[in-house]
């Protein structure tokens, strides 16, 4: 078990206050290996550019090993809306950003699973 209590982790995470948490495929076959990297490289770093991680109302990044889809990845599902993508490409996650978490607008021509509405637009402040 790693040196930190859970608790404390969560805090510093704000775990309890995320506005989006973003699952993407690392593992699977559904892209190649530096795609996938490359995916999560580029939209972590663009999520620290937006000052959106680590904060109340922040956007989360984890990678998975596979999310089973296997085919036009990388994939990614936005929580808690439950939307996945298709084609998570830096680009692509960058549109997801600011049109689907930012915005409260699923990026259609992406979506291949679940509401083809977001739960709720979101306020400047990153409330619903």
């Amino acid at each position: 078990m790693g040196k930190k209590k859970p608790d404390r982790k969560a805090k510093e995470l704000h775990l309890g206050s995320l506005r989006a948490h973003v699952l993407v495929c690392s593992g699977g076959n559904c892209a190649t290996k530096p795609e996938q990297k490359n995916a999560v490289k580029g939209f972590r770093k663009r999520l620290k550019e937006r000052g959106l991680t680590k904060r109340k109302g922040g956007v989360m990044c984890t990678t998975v090993n596979c999310l089973q889809v296997c085919g036009g990845g990388p994939i990614a599902v936005v929580w808690p809306d439950g939307i996945w993508y298709r084609d998570a490409t830096p680009e692509n996650l960058d549109r997801i950003l600011e049109q689907h978490i930012v915005g409260g607008k699923v990026v259609g021509e992406l979506r291949i699973a679940g509401p083809k509405k977001a739960r709720g637009v979101r306020t400047k402040s990153g409330s619903r």
